[in-house]
């Protein structure tokens, strides 16, 4: 009975971590400590704005034309202070660059800790 359970507790796992869902998620606000879900269809959004050594990044989801992420919506925001825009279509991708195999490397991890487990 017992051998039986540990091949379909394997498969719940691997299909948990392997779901997507429908909905993109994305960081909002200037940290990374903010996720939220966004509609189906959208974007993930990050803005930076500043002088010199100074500026403020803000994420965000975004619903609309891809070609239209990185357009400046607002007329008071010079376009000296403009310095970066990116636009992406996958979950937490508005993030930083070097957290991006984050995820990656725990559900490895996590993986074979499972595995371990159930051997």
């Amino acid at each position: 009975m017992v051998s039986s359970v540990k091949p379909f507790l394997a498969l719940i796992v691997l299909a948990t971590l392997a779901s997507t869902g429908y909905a993109i998620r994305c960081y909002e606000g200037s940290d990374l400590s903010t996720v939220v879900n966004c509609v189906e269809g959208s974007g993930c959004l990050r803005k930076s704005v500043g002088v010199g050594p100074i500026s403020k990044t803000s994420r965000s989801c975004f619903e609309g034309k891809a070609e239209d992420a990185c357009k400046i919506l607002d007329g008071n925001v010079n376009l000296k202070l403009f310095k970066m825009c990116d636009f992406c279509t996958k979950d937490l991708c508005n993030g930083s660059s070097s957290l991006a195999l984050a995820p990656v490397a725990g559900a490895i991890i996590l993986f074979f800790g499972v595995a371990r487990l159930l051997a």
